[in-house]
């Protein structure tokens, strides 16, 4: 992983043989930083369900603005967490 990465690098980086033009195969590993499931997403898909207390009870989900809000700020709640696991592993410092 590079130092300025701050996701944390690939949750499932993917090995691929190659071949050379001598006939030779090496194995390379390729992180693909635009695709695929980072670290930091991969945490933040485990964090623990949002209290209702952090949005101030129980939402209401039939007005679309309410609904669209509630879900944004349970986006930022699941990062934070995954934030705060990439820096106890200290992948960002």
């Amino acid at each position: 992983m590079r130092p300025d990465d701050k996701t944390g690098g690939p949750a499932y980086p993917s090995v691929r043989s190659t071949s050379t033009n001598k006939g030779h195969t090496i194995d390379e590993r390729r992180y693909f930083r635009d695709r695929g499931v980072t670290v930091r997403d991969y945490f933040a898909a485990r964090a623990p369900e949002m209290p209702d207390s952090v949005w101030g009870g129980e939402p209401d989900l039939s007005d679309d603005t309410t609904r669209a809000a509630y879900f944004a700020v349970r986006a930022m709640w699941a990062y934070e967490f995954a934030d705060a696991m990439l820096s106890a592993r200290g992948d960002v410092p």
